[in-house]
């Protein structure tokens, strides 16, 4: 996106943030605003009238260098934690291409340069390191999965024995009393008296 510079606070807007005098100067909204009370431009001193300041509506168009920069930078926003190596190393590309080419002032090609090898040296072996871990991760949550469900098929193993246990349990219970209530009727019939039986 296009921005322009104020001339009078030195910052860049975008148009839709800036006003224009009829001279043709144009000023920021709050320089602008600033300047309500002035009777002329401040830069070409013709004449204005409160209410001249108006925005204009235009279509800017790159030039074959700044898209490409466009292009490039895009590609360089794009990267994040989620980057794969070969996208840093497609975009670090990108930005040597951009460099080789006569569109920027050596200087500037130099130290865009250095810049494209810092990002490459730092970020490419994060990006391996973060395509590794995710690797390992996902056959820990493969294994995990596995030790899961071992763990259930044992847990329902172990229900189904305590359940086995509590019906032998009960029935060894059932099996007591009944021997001690025949143990008690025994007891009982042996201490009655034989002119009873």
């Amino acid at each position: 996106m296009v921005k322009i510079e104020c001339s009078i606070c030195f910052d860049a807007f975008t148009t839709d943030q800036f006003r224009f005098l009829r001279c043709g100067h144009g000023f920021c909204v709050q320089c602008t605003d600033h300047l309500a009370m002035h009777n002329s431009c401040v830069l070409c001193k013709a004449p204005k009238r409160r209410g001249d300041a108006h925005p204009i509506f235009a279509s800017f168009v790159l030039s074959e260098s700044e898209e490409k920069a466009a292009q490039v930078t895009e590609g360089l926003r794009k990267i994040d934690a989620n980057s794969s190596s070969s996208t840093v190393k497609a975009s670090v590309q990108q930005l040597r291409d951009f460099l080789a080419s006569n569109h920027t002032k050596k200087d500037l090609a130099q130290m865009l340069s250095v810049v494209a090898d810092g990002l490459e040296e730092r970020v490419s072996p994060l990006c391996s390191r973060v395509e590794e871990l995710s690797g390992e991760n996902e056959a820990l949550k493969a294994k995990n999965k596995a030790v899961l469900l071992a763990y259930r098929k044992s847990l329902a193993r172990v229900e189904e024995e305590n359940g086995a246990l509590r019906a032998a349990a009960a029935r060894w219970e059932a099996v007591a009393t009944l021997a001690q209530d025949r143990l008690h009727a025994q007891a009982i019939s042996q201490q009655q008296p034989a002119s009873t039986k």
